[in-house]
């Protein structure tokens, strides 16, 4: 059996929603980083007046922390959830019996029978009872704890109060699956309508330094398969074989899935790019245009949530705190309705948690901790005004080092995926050889009606995924990126597109969420001519990259390529030397020319 540095009773249910939260929302630099869910449900439709089927926003699922586990005395602050007291009792309950195995057994059977019985019985007495089942390391007790997370996930229902279980229980089935000599099975049946969500975080908890995770590429590549997203499904099969030491039975397996798929080991364009967060960690970067297009939104947004506790708790150095009271979460509630338009449930923990953000800020967040601001707020009795005192899930993880969930939530706000083939198709292009024209949703592919932030009305953005699909959609800050069309999985190109009549006129390999380099812009080229498009009728090529001596993100530059785009891959194949010739005649780095 692995560690326990995965269980849910080893790390509060904050610190583990904040920790899903940071490598889902623009991980930094992480190379198999998703992004979550949507943030509100608007309606919003990317190309609204071309009226796209399935392009609708989608329900937030991303959460707030359910409870936390953290002790009483150290939060300082009162009224434990009944959830925070569920998993201390199981860890002073654990600490008595130690290893008595039959102790042990007995205590996971009391919670499993605890869930039973209660008429509201909450999932976190599942994952306690699953948690202490895995203590026994035997098969026994690993099936016993697999069936107790299945019937937690079964007992929730989407949305964002399910998120932090959710992610307890995938934690769970993750120290099942790399338990030793127990075979771990997992079906999109068993985990319902949370598949999606429990396969992007097996992803991203796959290391090449840990072999234990191997098995992680496979089962998300499954579970991706069997939801229909089968660009992710693909990626993680191949990145399965990809790593050193893998079994040939979980080969085989990842092979019988790029088999279902009809793909093949090496895709056709393998040179691909992940989603990239150099425009957030590059502070130089804040006046360029690729910045303000990607999350400039997002930055106003939180910037407009902060004005509002401004000015209900007017706070400053020389009075750093003032009493909250529930006219002003009410208020609160009211305001935060007009910036997003839709009302937003979690309201109340994302004002105190943005107060208690404010505290930090003004004492100083590198000396003065979170723990300390909830100790400040319980000695001078910040929240008497609440007619209900606040729960540990709805202030900042005492021992957090980072913003609270709430508030890095607001500060990173996501945007709509596309999770499966079925919604990608009204975007996809097709090519037909009669009419020589490119189609998109069965109609001729033009992009009048489609715009982009950067280079406006007219233009579409455009994604490759590694075995050819090519898929084009309008691009709406804060709604609707390049990453929107893959779900955040590795591209083999991105950029902007301009077309007319079915005919392309104009390409680039402009993306700030992917930075894609010349290289993705050729196999973007080589896919639009294996489909069967006439490359010289696209008379303009504006290839962006970064400058000779440059490496910061936002420094990239755009600059027009002298020739057609069938000038462009005809010297890239037949005369590769004049190529990079060229290349850097237009003053970009070199670097870019190597994969």
């Amino acid at each position: 059996m692995t560690s326990n540095d995965h269980s849910p009773r080893k790390r509060s249910t904050a610190s583990l929603a904040l920790t899903f939260t940071a490598f889902l929302l623009f991980a930094g630099g992480a190379a198999w980083a998703q992004p979550y869910d949507d943030v509100y449900d608007d309606g919003f439709t990317p190309d609204a007046s071309t009226a796209d089927p399935g392009a609708s926003s989608a329900t937030s699922t991303t959460a707030g922390a359910a409870g936390s586990s953290t002790s009483a005395s150290t939060s300082q602050v009162s009224n434990l959830d009944p959830e925070t007291l569920i998993w201390q009792q199981q860890e002073t309950e654990l600490k008595k019996v130690k290893k008595d195995l039959v102790a042990v057994n007995a205590l996971a059977q009391q919670f499993a029978a605890r869930f039973r019985t209660e008429p509201n019985p909450s999932p976190v007495l599942l994952l306690a009872a699953a948690d202490t089942f895995m203590v026994l390391k035997t098969k026994q007790g690993y099936d016993e704890a697999r069936k107790c997370l299945m019937l937690a996930l079964a007992s929730m229902k989407p949305g964002p109060q399910s998120a932090p279980s959710v992610v307890q229980i995938c934690y769970g089935l993750i120290k099942l699956i790399e338990s030793d000599g127990y075979e771990m099975v997992l079906e999109k049946k068993d985990l319902g309508s949370f598949d999606y969500e429990i396969a992007k975080l097996l992803s991203d908890r796959v290391s090449v330094s840990s072999p234990k995770s191997y098995p992680l590429a496979y089962w998300s590549g499954k579970l991706f398969h069997e939801h229909g997203d089968f660009i992710w499904a693909a990626a993680m099969y191949r990145r399965c074989l990809k790593l050193d030491g893998v079994g040939e039975e979980l080969k085989s397996q990842c092979r019988k899935g790029l088999a279902g798929l009809k793909l093949n080991e090496v895709p056709d364009y393998p040179v691909t790019v992940n989603v990239s967060s150099e425009y957030i960690k590059d502070a130089s970067v804040t006046n360029h245009p690729a910045w303000k297009e990607e999350y400039l939104a997002d930055q106003k947004t939180w910037a407009s949530i902060l004005a509002i506790v401004d000015r209900l708790a007017p706070m400053s150095a020389s009075q750093p705190t003032v009493p909250v009271k529930n006219t002003d979460i009410t208020e609160f509630k009211n305001s935060l309705k007009k910036i997003l338009g839709v009302e937003f449930n979690r309201y109340r923990p994302l004002y105190l948690q943005t107060y208690c953000y404010k505290i930090r800020q003004l004492k100083g967040p590198d000396s003065f901790s979170y723990a300390k601001v909830l100790a400040l707020c319980d000695e001078e009795n910040l929240f008497k005004g609440l007619s209900i005192q606040p729960a540990p899930h709805e202030l900042p993880e005492p021992m957090s080092k980072d913003d609270p969930l709430w508030v890095g939530y607001f500060k990173n706000l996501t945007v709509k995926y596309l999770k499966s083939e079925a919604e990608r198709l009204p975007y996809k292009l097709t090519f037909d050889p009669k009419k020589k024209l490119l189609q998109r949703n069965k109609e001729v592919f033009t992009t009048q009606k489609l715009s982009t932030v950067f280079s406006g009305d007219g233009w579409g953005i455009y994604v490759l995924s590694p075995d050819g699909e090519l898929l084009v959609s309008s691009h709406a800050r804060g709604r609707f990126h390049h990453s929107s069309l893959i779900a955040a999985a590795p591209a083999a190109g991105a950029g902007e597109i301009k077309a007319d009549n079915g005919v392309i006129t104009e390409i680039s390999n402009k993306s700030g969420h992917y930075l894609p380099t010349v290289i993705q812009l050729v196999q973007t080229l080589k896919a639009l001519e294996k489909m069967g498009v006439d490359l010289s009728k696209i008379t303009t090529v504006q290839v962006m990259g970064l400058p000779k001596g440059t490496t910061a993100a936002g420094k990239a530059e755009q600059k027009k390529w002298l020739g057609t785009a069938r000038d462009l891959l005809d010297m890239w194949n037949k005369k590769p030397a004049d190529f990079k010739t060229a290349y850097l005649k237009m003053g970009f780095s070199e670097d870019a020319l190597k994969p």
